[in-house]
């Protein structure tokens, strides 16, 4: 039987090693004589020569030649080219090396005319060994292997792996294995084995053992789902050349029947990047062909432009829930298409796009929205030549449609929004913006609101008043007396006054994004006031280099397949704080010379701010509220809603804001919510909690009509996060939704996904729970997939969850 593959493979190594390291000078070393040419035979102690030329030597013996090197205990070397070999036997050839208990090696007669006689063959016992090491993970233990030649090899009662650990947590277990190196290991009789425990059987299976990209059948995949039966599908790897790969696959369900699609990856050069899959069923449940193309690409030019896509085209939204297996996406309410070519100058950026977008709603309806092409050309604000102006621009065209349960149009917009700004500061303390600007659109005819072409020319202008500015400096120092820090508080009133021409046509105008909003509240007065906390912090340290510990194997966020990490961590970065774009950071930067170690000089950062402002609108309402329910707005104010915006930031991993609504109306608060974040290289998190008191009544239909109903509370908690223990092998995560005052007919808890993952230098575990309740995207399902390093994805397992 196989010897226990890790401490047999730790006994040899630490054995290598140990005779490396011994000094030539430390044990006298004999040399064989009358070997055939490049043969060379060392040892402890070497008899001499028989008769027919049979040499026996003991004692670290060790034998070179061109094609490698053989070592043992003993080693009897008879008719020129039969080694014996006894204890600790090792055997290196190329990048191959295998050990065992005893070995009968031919090294071949290199001059006979038989072919068969020149090929060297050796057969170990006991062996454990490694296949092309500096290419593959693949280790193996096995009752006898015979070599024949440089690249082949038959392992016979074996089990091999890509695992390093002493009890590897996967395995085959199989009866023979032939191997060609640089080729593939054909498997007989394989039992899959998590630890020691087989978990079922293959007849055969071929491993690809070769440097390169092969083609060849790839793990199949199964599972069940809830209204199409089970799955079954097997995908096929074709690679096309180094820089493109295709995969194809079929699959069957037993209710929906037979269908398939693929994948194809292409990196056209080293600042692109192309993937397109493809998917289609004639599914027998529907009694329709449903089907999906995603394609995804990313190219810069050298002319300056880079290209964007995003197409997402699927035969319906039920596609999802019945045929999507990654829950991410399969609970997505969006259908996003789009191609967008940007390029940027010092001061300008044009943007040509085609944008496709269907949304689905909670009562089965959908609006999709197309933009074909949408051409941008934007100025951002520029020092005209010498003088004090700065002048900035927007302008765009494009051709709209929308189509909804209730609109149906299709039209052309060009819009063209020039502004001039005067920034002054007489007071050092005061910052005065006055701003004027015109914009001028151009809507064609949308068949549904009007029947002729629409233009509409307003003029613009604005004043900003910031000040004045109050600072005070805080100055802390440290425990030793020998570091100071500042700290800065700032007060900051704000004022602005727009005002904007009225336009009499609104309500002719179709809703699509701002550019169709413009004009609300165009005469009105914004006022406020700001307090922000900058302090001194240690610029953040540099990230350092892996380690030289186990490879960590985590899932590529393109390809969805195992991929090694260098370290203990995962890749990314933490997001370092920046200095606040505020003009009163630079108030905050040391005099002195930052220190030779960057990763202790100080920066300014702001830390915590609150803002609380209010507009007055002198020609609208914004506040409108019906107090008694009986359908009539008989409450108005020119006062907005009182809004109070906070941040704070403890530190560069951790950052919490809050923000509140005061309606003056119902003289009660009407919002308020409280978000934070952490990001660590061991956990990720952020939440959400949003209260909206029931004020004032809404609209609904019941059996008499319409009527008005009190609003309820509603308060909702949204949690996601990601936390590994165990130097980021295991990580666990939850994506939750909790209502804590729920609606009748709605769930308290109407969307949950629980994650378990578990990576390591040789596979990936994958457990997935999704539990979706909102009434158009109902789902509950599990899912579970195991990859393993040089076979793929083993199992991609899901249940649907009646």
């Amino acid at each position: 039987m196989p010897t226990p593959a890790g401490s047999s493979r730790a006994l040899v190594l630490a054995l290598a090693i140990g005779i490396a390291a011994i000094p030539s000078a430390a044990r006298a070393r004999e040399q064989a004589q009358g070997l055939p040419p490049g043969v060379e035979l060392n040892a402890e102690h070497i008899s001499q020569p028989t008769k027919n030329g049979d040499v026996t030597a003991e004692g670290a013996v060790s034998i070179k030649t061109s094609e490698g090197r053989i070592q043992a205990d003993k080693i009897l070397f008879r008719d020129g080219h039969i080694v014996e070999a006894q204890g600790n036997v090792l055997i290196v050839w190329g990048n191959n090396r295998i050990s065992g208990t005893s070995m009968i090696y031919d090294m071949g007669i290199k001059d006979d005319p038989d072919p068969e006689k020149r090929i060297a063959r050796g057969v170990i016992q006991q062996a454990i060994g490694q296949v092309d090491q500096e290419q593959n993970n693949f280790f193996f233990t096995a009752d006898t292997v015979d070599t024949i030649g440089p690249d082949r090899v038959v392992l016979h009662s074996a089990v091999v792996t890509a695992c390093t650990q002493p009890v590897p947590y996967w395995s085959f277990a199989v009866s023979t294995a032939r191997i060609h190196i640089d080729g593939y290991a054909h498997m007989f009789n394989v039992r899959p084995r998590i630890g020691k425990v087989p978990v079922f059987y293959l007849p055969y299976l071929a491993w690809p053992v070769k440097r390169g990209r092969t083609v060849g059948l790839l793990f199949p995949e199964f599972g069940t789902t809830r209204t199409r039966g089970r799955i079954f599908s097997i995908p096929l790897f074709i690679p096309l050349g180094d820089s493109a790969d295709l995969t194809l696959f079929g699959e069957h369900y037993s209710l929906a029947g037979w269908g398939g699609g693929g994948r194809l990856r292409i990196m056209p050069n080293r600042d692109g990047y192309v993937e397109f899959a493809a998917h289609y069923i004639q599914d027998q449940v529907a009694q329709a062909g449903r089907y999906q193309v995603l394609m995804t690409q990313h190219q810069s030019f050298l002319n300056g432009f880079t290209m964007v896509s995003d197409v997402n085209i699927v035969s319906d939204f039920d596609y999802f829930t019945d045929f999507v297996r990654n829950l991410t996406y399969a609970s997505s309410p969006t259908i996003l298409g789009r191609l967008t070519f940007t390029r940027n100058g010092d001061w300008t950026s044009l943007m040509v796009q085609e944008q496709y977008r269907e949304q689905l709603f909670e009562d089965g309806s959908t609006l999709t929205q197309t933009s074909y092409p949408e051409i941008q050309w934007r100025g951002r604000s520029h020092k005209l030549g010498k003088s004090p102006l700065y002048f900035s621009y927007q302008s765009s065209f494009n051709w709209l449609g929308q189509q909804g349960p209730s609109i149906d149009a299709s039209y052309y917009r060009a819009d063209v929004f020039p502004q001039l700004s005067l920034p002054v500061s007489p007071f050092p303390w005061l910052d005065i913006t006055p701003t004027i600007s015109a914009r001028s659109t151009y809507f064609t005819a949308p068949v549904t609101i009007v029947d002729k072409p629409l233009t509409r020319n307003l003029l613009g202008a604005a004043v900003e008043f910031s000040g004045p500015r109050l600072y005070r400096i805080f100055e802390k120092t440290s425990k030793d007396g020998e570091t100071k820090t500042k700290v800065k508080n700032t007060i900051e009133p704000k004022l602005t006054y727009t005002y904007q021409q009225a336009f009499d046509q609104n309500n002719n105008i179709i809703l699509y994004d701002e550019v169709d909003r413009f004009g609300v509240d165009a005469n009105a007065a914004t006022y406020g006031v700001a307090s922000r906390v900058i302090a001194q912090r240690p610029r953040a340290a540099p990230v350092s280099g892996g380690g030289e510990g186990e490879k960590i194997l985590v899932p590529d966020s393109a390809s969805g397949e195992l991929r090694e990490v260098s370290g203990a961590n995962p890749p990314g970065s933490t997001p370092g704080d920046t200095a606040d774009s505020h003009p009163d950071t630079a108030a905050l930067t040391p005099g002195t010379a930052a220190p030779q170690d960057t990763s202790a000089a100080l920066e300014p950062v702001e830390i915590a701010s609150i803002e609380v402002d209010q507009t007055y609108s002198f020609n609208s309402f914004p506040s409108q509220a019906d107090l008694n329910g009986d359908g009539i707005v008989e409450s108005m104010s020119h006062f907005s809603a009182v809004t109070m915006t906070g941040r704070y930031n403890p530190s560069r991993v951790l950052s919490f804001n809050l923000s509140s609504r005061y309606d003056v109306l119902f003289k009660s608060v009407a919002e308020v919510a409280f978000s934070g974040n952490y990001h660590e290289p061991m956990a990720t998190g952020l939440f959400s909690f949003v209260y909206r008191p029931g004020l004032g009544y809404q609209q609904t239909s019941g059996a008499s009509g319409i009527v008005f109903e009190p609003k309820k509370d509603s308060t909702q908690v949204r949690f996601q996060g990601t936390f590994g223990p165990f130097a980021s092998r295991l990580r666990l995560g939850l994506d939750t939704t909790l209502n804590i005052n729920p609606l009748p007919g709605s769930e308290r808890i109407p969307y949950q996904r629980w994650r378990i993952e578990y990576y390591t230098q040789c596979c990936g575990f994958l457990a997935e729970y999704l539990k979706n309740d909102y009434t158009a995207f109902a789902r509950k399902e599990f899912r579970f997939a195991i990859d393993l390093r040089g076979i793929g994805k083993l199992l991609d397992f899901n249940q649907g969850i009646p």
